[in-house]
């Protein structure tokens, strides 16, 4: 079946006990999507300059933000 919930509610409607079943192209693109807005979610978390209001007064001795941001996104999965 189609992605499409017209398509799963049309069934419904004519062939109540049927099991739904969903083509694995578009479960794939589903879970292709999911991981890019992660991804870009990520991305931005890590490498994003605009909430460091402070960034060009840090001394270079000390740990940039982007190291300090990966030790838990690593813990947690």
């Amino acid at each position: 079946m189609d992605g499409f919930a017209g398509f799963k509610t049309a069934a419904a409607e004519e062939i109540p006990k049927a099991t739904t079943v969903v083509d694995r192209i578009y479960v794939i693109r589903l879970a292709g999507d999911a991981l890019d807005l992660c991804r870009c979610r990520v991305q931005i978390e890590l490498y994003s300059t605009r909430d460091r209001r402070h960034h060009l007064l840090t001394r270079i001795s000390e740990p940039s933000p982007p190291a300090q941001i990966i030790y838990p996104l690593t813990s947690n999965s």
